[in-house]
């Protein structure tokens, strides 16, 4: 069975806050969590990246082995558009397209990058807002093609209303 983790965007959270919401991951019932290693945000708007050598550590440590682990991003929020809008407003770099988006050296090359990226491109196969719907098909995208671990990063502060949103809607339709 495909399970799922939590991804956590250390560009969008302090420390503290990635502790935090780790441990709250697990209470909800979400089997690892998965946390981002950047040394610097890709947009200055996301306004953090901690490094944290414990967790380059555990990197290092797995050996680039094991299960086959997807990804994906999601905005969880009451309502879809402003969702939409504040996974343009933090990730408009999902929009941007090839190569380029691997190469930019710093948060300004990629905020430039980024300046015409639109809300449509930045939110393509991005789940955004209150229907379980779309992210069990995001999910089954990953599970189909045969990965054996997924992991959610809900963009945005609301780390909480997403938990919840997981424990009710999701949780029993994705185990």
């Amino acid at each position: 069975m495909t399970e799922l983790a939590d991804a956590l965007a250390s560009e969008q959270h302090d420390a503290r806050t990635l502790i935090e919401t780790a441990r709250r991951a697990e209470a909800a019932g979400f089997r690892s969590v998965w946390v981002s290693d950047h040394y610097h945000p890709w947009i200055d708007r996301q306004g953090h990246s901690p490094f944290d050598a414990d967790m380059l550590r555990q990197y290092r440590d797995a050996g680039g082995t094991g299960p086959a682990l997807g990804a994906l991003k999601a905005c969880w929020g009451e309502d879809e558009a402003k969702a939409r809008k504040l996974a343009h407003e933090l990730w408009p770099t999902s929009g941007i397209p090839g190569q380029l988006h691997q190469d930019l050296p710093t948060p300004a090359h990629f905020e430039q990058a980024a300046a015409s990226v639109t809300e449509e491109a930045a939110n393509a196969g991005t789940p955004c807002g209150p229907d379980p719907d779309r992210y069990v098909a995001a999910v089954h995208e990953f599970v189909d093609a045969g990965f054996d671990e997924v992991a959610i990063t809900q963009i945005g502060p609301d780390q909480e209303g997403f938990f919840r949103f997981y424990e009710r809607e999701l949780r029993s339709r994705l185990g």
